[in-house]
């Protein structure tokens, strides 16, 4: 009778339902959750002891990049869960106070977008391993820091740093906040 025919039927029933709620997930607001991030951890932005350079080496090949040589000082460096996923926190000394770059693996925009709050400005942007995200006070030369960053980087594989900075200036910013 009925049986075999369920028992066929439910399993894709209950993977339509599964496909269906996991594609109306609410879209992530990275902007918001970069400020809220740095916001929850502002000792970080006060120290001024430069981390090893070993230990930034180490953060960044966990991501498959070999660190800018320009980066300078460092003088914070971690492993962060900045909303749900696994990021990389760094802050280098800016002209106008600390500046945080935070490297979000898998993060979704697919285009720059520039945002302020809390008395921060910042600029998301894709680039090979998700996003990155640099956030300083406002007039702080956010986008020379990202471009070097960027343009500094390397990944054996698909050699991230030019392609990310190639990308960036082939792609328009929005203020309308990034794809999701």
């Amino acid at each position: 009778g009925w049986r075999p025919l369920l028992l066929a039927v439910f399993p894709l029933l209950l993977i339509s339902v599964w496909i269906g709620v996991r594609g109306s997930a609410p879209a992530i607001d990275w902007e918001r959750l970069v400020i809220d991030h740095i916001q929850t951890e502002p000792s970080h932005l006060r120290t001024a002891a430069p981390v090893p350079w070993r230990r930034v080496q180490v953060l960044l090949r966990g991501l498959g990049i070999e660190a800018p040589s320009w980066l300078g000082p460092v003088t914070y460096a971690g492993r962060c869960l900045i909303g749900p996923r696994p990021g990389i926190h760094l802050v280098v000394p800016g002209k106008r106070g600390a500046v945080t770059l935070l490297l979000l693996p898998g993060a979704l925009a697919r285009r720059e977008h520039r945002f302020a709050a809390s008395g921060l400005a910042g600029v998301l942007v894709p680039a090979g391993f998700g996003n990155l995200a640099v956030v300083g006070r406002p007039g702080e030369a956010l986008e020379a820091i990202l471009d070097r960053f960027l343009a500094g980087v390397s990944r054996p594989s698909d050699d991230l740093g030019r392609s990310s900075a190639d990308a960036r200036r082939r792609t328009q910013p929005t203020a309308a906040g990034p794809d999701r």
